[in-house]
């Protein structure tokens, strides 16, 4: 192997280890919320956000409730740190089976180049400890992709039929990914100049649509709406947020792997490869375009998609050679150290969030340990997971009324008439809550900070004063000592809140924080 690739590959494993140690304790507040619908599915209550309630999809990913299921039957403790793991042993296990695959196809050089992002990359990092399901995300289509490349272009059947299983998983575990499918099929095709067989034809029917009709069918009779709630939610962007979202990535992260695939397509040798790799990135990114994304800037939602590229960028860098491929690497490293301080300050913000929401959640179980109370709140993953209340999400995630706007938010409390409502300061603001209104009717019984060092940085708890609940989770908000992250302001801080000003459609103060991220 040469000293190139050797410096090159020990460069991404380092970077690799190094942030896995500084991300460490990092969660993202909204795995949670699939640990509750998994929770509640081990117990035999069904897919339900509330016990003895009606089922409600409040999530993207049926497989990766599947797959936190089977923890929660052997042991509840077992989930958080199962998922954080999985997301590692997904993302790394991929970039050494792509290592390998296109080391033996290309060359030693061209594998690592491809490799780097995948572990140098510093939202790859974030996003394989995060305990969403992203990293099973990232598995499937990087394992997928290979796999249509060689089925369609090289008239592999068997390799396309392994796709159709690979896709079918990859779209029960983040339905979006039909739009990759439908550009990698579509574009084959027409690239390689042909029709598909008969027998391609059977393939694709018995081993993708037929399934797929199936739990298409079964999952809407389940839940009664066409698509999972996050999607109604998130629909009708095309906004600052999406264009942010989308050039961020691409500009910060993409750039190079881009770059090199448009130089592919110049080539006659790589130019199918090339053109249908790019095909099968550009659709799903493009497509958050139109979406209101909402989660913050390490794109959770579009870097399954930058998966897919290392089997077009390891072509086309395999016919590359002087000032090109200097550029291009050196771009590709660049770019994977620049996020790193940023990356840093996310983590330490986010961990005084999530620890304060550990230490709310456990203080509401003591507080009333039946779980019949009703909550209504804005940050619904860690909270109702350890506290174990009936929760009604503000948000409308979780509430099919709001997903769907039969009803506003004001409307809906005032439905339920929760026992407390708990909001996250800087959302509130941000969703326009009308706390003057809510004061009439509730008081204030506890303000947590979780973040010293900035402004508007507190968890408010509202209680009715005539509930049971209120007297009991006051004496223990009182009781529970919050130990908040505290942030020194810094030129990184403050390009982090220049990117969260325009990402959020709103000023730094009022943006929400960094569990919305």
């Amino acid at each position: 192997m040469r000293r190139s690739t050797l410096l090159l590959l020990s460069f991404a494993l380092v970077a690799w280890v190094a942030q896995l140690v500084i991300f460490s304790g990092f969660v993202i507040d909204d795995s949670f919320i699939s640990m509750r619908f998994a929770q509640h599915l081990a117990e035999g209550e069904g897919i339900v956000w509330n016990r003895g309630e009606a089922p409600v999809e409040g999530f993207t990913s049926f497989l990766w409730i599947l797959v936190l299921a089977v923890p929660h039957v052997i042991a509840t403790s077992l989930a958080e740190p199962l998922a954080r793991v999985g997301g590692v042993l997904a993302v790394s296990g991929l970039a050494l089976w792509l290592f390998r695959m296109l080391r033996a196809r290309f060359g030693d050089f061209p594998a690592a180049f491809a490799i780097v992002p995948l572990l140098a990359g510093t939202p790859y990092v974030i996003n394989s400890v995060s305990g969403m399901e992203t990293g099973l995300a990232i598995l499937l289509a990087g394992l997928g992709h290979p796999l249509a490349c060689a089925g369609i272009l090289e008239k592999d059947a068997r390799r396309l039929g392994w796709y159709q299983l690979v896709a079918l998983l990859a779209c029960m575990t983040r339905p979006d990914y039909a739009l990759c499918y439908a550009a990698t099929m579509v574009g084959g095709y027409a690239l390689a100049w042909r029709l598909p067989t008969r027998g391609e034809l059977g393939r694709v029917a018995g081993y993708f649509v037929l399934p797929g009709i199936i739990y298409f069918a079964w999952r809407w009779s389940y839940f009664g709406y066409f698509l999972p709630n996050p999607f109604y939610i998130k629909a009708g962007g095309s906004g600052s947020q999406s264009i942010v979202y989308v050039g961020t990535f691409l500009v910060l992260f993409a750039a190079p792997a881009v770059a090199t695939l448009l130089l592919g397509v110049r080539d006659r040798e790589t130019r199918k490869l090339a053109a249908l790799t790019l095909l099968s990135f550009s659709a799903p990114v493009g497509a958050y375009l139109f979406v209101t994304p909402m989660m913050g800037v390490y794109w959770r939602f579009l870097i399954p998609y930058y998966a897919v590229v290392p089997i077009g960028v390891a072509a086309s860098i395999a016919v590359r050679s002087g000032w090109t491929l200097r550029v291009l690497v050196a771009a590709q490293v660049m770019l994977a150290l620049s996020t790193l301080p940023l990356a840093s300050e996310y983590a330490g913000r986010s961990g005084g969030f999530t620890n304060v929401l550990r230490d709310l959640g456990d203080a509401m179980a003591r507080a009333h340990p039946e779980g019949e109370a009703l909550v209504a709140m804005n940050d619904v993953g860690i909270v109702p997971y350890f506290g174990g209340w009936k929760v009604l999400d503000t948000l409308g995630l979780c509430d099919d009324p709001l997903a769907h706007d039969e009803m506003g938010q004001e409307e809906r409390i005032s439905q339920l008439a929760p026992d407390v409502i708990l909001l996250h300061e800087p959302r509130a603001t941000h969703e326009k809550y009308d706390m003057d209104a809510l004061s009439v009717s509730y008081e204030e019984i506890g303000r947590i900070p979780y973040l010293r060092g900035t402004l508007h940085s507190d968890i408010v708890v509202w209680a009715q004063p005539q509930s049971p609940v209120a007297a009991p989770l006051r004496a223990e908000l009182s009781a529970t000592e919050f130990i908040p992250a505290t942030l020194e302001p810094s030129p990184i801080q403050a390009v982090y809140e220049a990117i969260r000003t325009v990402y959020h459609g709103g000023s730094a103060k009022d943006a929400p924080e960094a569990a919305a991220d």
